[in-house]
Order: C-alpha cells, then sequence, then structure tokens
C-alpha cells in the first residue's frame, strides 16, 4: 500500500469538506477517524490506525486533485473497504511466502540426506550468486527484517522502486520461484 502524505493546503481543503467552522471540522474528523479505526478493528486488522490514516490520506489526495465528495462518510468507508481489501491481500502474500518456506523445509528435510545441510547452503548460494545482483539485493533486503520494521521496509522498497507494495510481493514470489527451481535441480545433481 504506497503512502501518500497530504500537503497542508489538502488538508485545509479537507477539513473545509467537513465543516466551514475549523473547530467542529477539527472535531469530524476526530469522529471519523474514531469510526474507521473501529471499523478495522472490528475486522481484526492489527494495524487499525494505520489503515484508517491510509484510508482518509486517500480521500484527502482524491479531493485535493479534483474528486467531486458529497458525502465524505460514504466515500470514505468505500476507500476504506478497498483498503482492507489490499490489506488482506498483503497479509495472505505473507503468508503464502511463509508457508511457502516452511513447505521447502519440510521436503528438503524428507528427502535422502537431508539431515546434511551443506548441500542445501551449497546450493542456495550457487543460485543465489546466478540471480543478477539487482535481484539478489531486492530479495535480501525484502526478507531482512522481522515484524513491523519488515512492514516498514518493504513500504520503503515499494517507495523506491516507484511500484506498489503489492508489487513488491509479487517480485519477491518470482524471484523466490527461480531460486526454489534452481536449488530443486542443484540438490538433485548433488544427491545423485
Amino acid at each position: 500500500m504506497k503512502d501518500w502524505q497530504p500537503s497542508p493546503e489538502a488538508w485545509d481543503k479537507f477539513l473545509t469538506l467537513l465543516d466551514a467552522d475549523v473547530e467542529r471540522a477539527g472535531e469530524k474528523y476526530k469522529g471519523i477517524q474514531r469510526k474507521l479505526i473501529t471499523f478495522f478493528e472490528c475486522r481484526k486488522c492489527l494495524e487499525a490506525e494505520r489503515l484508517a490514516d491510509v484510508s482518509i490520506n486517500r480521500v484527502i489526495r482524491r479531493y485535493s486533485e479534483g474528486e467531486d465528495i458529497r458525502n465524505p462518510m460514504g466515500y470514505l468507508y468505500g476507500v476504506a473497504k478497498i483498503v482492507f481489501l489490499e490489506y488482506l491481500a498483503e497479509q495472505r502474500q505473507q503468508q503464502e511466502g511463509h508457508d511457502y518456506l516452511t513447505h521447502t523445509e519440510e521436503l528438503t528435510s524428507e528427502q535422502p540426506g537431508a539431515d546434511d545441510d551443506d548441500d542445501l547452503h551449497i546450493c542456495f548460494d550457487g543460485c543465489m550468486a546466478e540471480l543478477q545482483a539487482v535481484d539478489r539485493k531486492f530479495i535480501k533486503q525484502y526478507y531482512e527484517e522481522l515484524r513491523r520494521k519488515k512492514i516498514d521496509t518493504r513500504k520503503s522498497m515499494a517507495k523506491e522502486l516507484g511500484i506498489s507494495s503489492n508489487a513488491v510481493a509479487l517480485r519477491a514470489f518470482h524471484i523466490r520461484e527461480r531460486l526454489r527451481k534452481c536449488i530443486n535441480k542443484c540438490l538433485k545433481k548433488r544427491r545423485g
């Protein structure tokens, strides 16, 4: 999910959409933010506050770009639903990556001679060396952090590359698939 940060002018324009009176607009904004956080919490999102901010920022962006928004709360809920679906897709991709790595470990541990990790390490190192330098750097960066730092790292990767978080996850998936095929081929050769 790309995070866009509104300018002060975009904020002001959005707040006037909520109410002409600045104080009432601020109160309405806080109420909207609470409702969106509750919306995400009810769907068991671990990052409810962040997703609420992403949703609000997207609406601010659209409004500042000239979108005609007549029902701010209805529009916000519509955007929040899309943000929630993107969040689920990210979670699913991360889980699939985790499941893939777990499955790969199970497969290699069932093969004869798997108690000796040397073959696996040699094949992994060789296959990593076969990747283009940019892909090697990408996949190392993609998996280097844990939990919250991992999310931040992947966000910054997406921003740096100018692509969405989903595109980053998809690219990682394709590189993992190339590595998996290469490692399996190498293991077959080594284990004869």
